[in-house]
C-alpha cells in the first residue's frame, strides 16, 4: 500500500490502469448466485427494498422536493426505482453489464452503461442530487470522475458518497483482516483525504456521517446513532459469546434456531451479527457544488 502525498488516499501497489478496471467489471455478463441474491433480486427481500425506500425518502427530505437524481454505480437500479416511485427524475451510470441490463430491461430505468469518463456532459441534464454508494473505492481516478460529475450538477447540487474509512478504529483494529480489504478496492480514504479530493475536484465538504445512521435531520441522526451503537455492542457480545466459540464448540450453531423456534438459521444469524462487528468503518460524505 502507498499513501498519496497530495490527498492522503491509500492505494495498492501496483495501481491498476483504467483499462484493467474496465475489463474487470465488464467481463462478466451474468451475475453469480451471491450477486443475484444481494444485488439483483432485491424484490425477494422486503428488508432490502425497505432500505432503498428509506433512502429515497431521505433524498426528498435533504433536497426539500423530488428533483433530478443521478446515481453513479447504480448496480441493478433499486435505489433509482424507489426514487422514481417518489416522483424523482432519475438516471444511473453502471459499468457492469450484468447489472445495468437488469436495471434497463426489468426496471425500465434510464441507465448509461459505462464509466463516468464516458458521459457527454453537454447532452446531459443537470442533476440536483448525485449519489455514489460504495463506488468511490473502486474509481481509478476519483478527482477526474468528481470533476466530470461537477459538469452535470445543478447549482447548489448535493453529492452523497459512501466509502470505507481506513482511519476508523475498526479498520485499525482489524488491519489486513478488515472486511473492506478487497481486490476490487483500490482507494482507501480518510475524512481528511476526502476533504482534499473534494476540494481539488470543485466540491465543498459539508459533513461526514455514517451510512447506518445518517439523516438530513440532525435530531433523527442523533437518535439513529444511539440505536446503531446499541446494535454494535450487541454484535460484539454475541461475537464473543457465540460466534468465536462456535469454532471450538459446533453445538453453539444450533442455538439461534432453538432460541427462535426455527425462525433463525445459523447462516441468517451470522448475516445479522457478522464475524467482524463494525461501526464507523464506512463514512457517508455530504458535499455541495462550489460556486463558480
Amino acid at each position: 500500500m502507498t499513501e498519496c502525498r497530495h490527498c492522503g488516499v491509500v492505494s495498492p501497489v501496483p495501481y491498476p490502469s483504467a483499462e484493467e478496471i474496465a475489463s474487470y467489471y465488464t467481463s462478466a455478463i451474468t451475475p453469480n448466485d451471491w450477486e443475484e441474491i444481494h444485488y439483483v433480486r432485491l424484490d425477494l427481500n422486503p428488508k432490502a427494498i425497505a432500505g432503498t425506500e428509506h433512502l429515497a425518502d431521505q433524498f426528498t427530505r435533504l433536497l426539500g422536493y423530488p428533483g433530478r437524481l443521478l446515481e453513479v454505480g447504480c448496480c441493478s437500479g433499486w435505489v433509482l426505482k424507489a426514487a422514481r416511485d417518489r416522483d424523482w427524475t432519475v438516471r444511473g451510470i453502471e459499468l457492469a453489464p450484468k447489472f445495468s441490463r437488469f436495471a434497463r430491461d426489468t426496471l425500465n430505468l434510464d441507465v448509461f452503461e459505462g464509466a463516468v469518463t464516458g458521459i457527454m456532459p453537454d447532452s446531459w441534464p443537470r442533476y440536483d442530487l448525485i449519489v455514489a454508494f460504495d463506488v468511490f473505492e473502486h474509481l481509478q481516478d476519483p478527482v477526474s470522475d468528481l470533476r466530470m460529475l461537477r459538469e452535470v450538477a445543478a447549482d447548489g447540487a448535493y453529492l452523497l458518497v459512501t466509502t470505507p474509512n481506513i482511519s476508523s478504529l475498526v479498520a485499525r483494529f482489524w488491519g489486513l483482516n478488515w472486511r473492506q480489504v478487497l481486490p476490487s478496492h483500490i482507494n482507501y480514504s480518510t475524512p481528511a483525504s476526502m476533504a482534499a479530493v473534494l476540494a481539488r475536484s470543485g466540491w465543498t465538504l459539508e459533513r461526514i456521517s455514517e451510512p447506518r445512521y445518517w439523516d438530513p435531520d440532525p435530531r433523527r441522526e442523533k437518535s439513529g446513532r444511539l440505536v446503531e451503537i446499541g446494535k454494535f455492542v450487541a454484535r460484539l457480545v454475541l461475537n464473543v459469546l457465540v460466534v468465536r466459540p462456535s469454532a471450538r464448540f459446533p453445538a453453539l450453531k444450533s442455538l439461534p434456531a432453538r432460541l427462535s423456534r426455527g425462525k433463525l438459521s445459523w447462516d441468517q444469524f451470522m448475516y445479522r451479527v457478522g464475524d467482524q462487528p463494525v461501526l464507523g468503518d464506512v463514512m457517508l460524505v455530504v458535499a455541495r457544488l462550489m460556486p463558480t
